[in-house]
């Protein structure tokens, strides 16, 4: 699996701000232990390149 780390939408909330709710969602992704597979955590800019040798 894939995660965008940059391509979250959100807004702030009461008691975090919507970067510290990214920072936090990409930190429990990147700390997750899946069942299977892995958990691949890269920005879009990352994601395109990568997609360019792929298409």
């Amino acid at each position: 699996m894939t995660v965008i780390s940059d391509g979250h939408t959100t807004a702030d909330r009461p008691s975090l701000t919507a970067k510290q709710v990214i920072a936090h969602y990409n930190w429990v992704w990147k700390e997750m232990t899946p069942a299977r597979g892995q958990i691949e955590i890269i920005t879009c800019n990352e994601y395109l390149e990568k997609s360019k040798n792929v298409l």
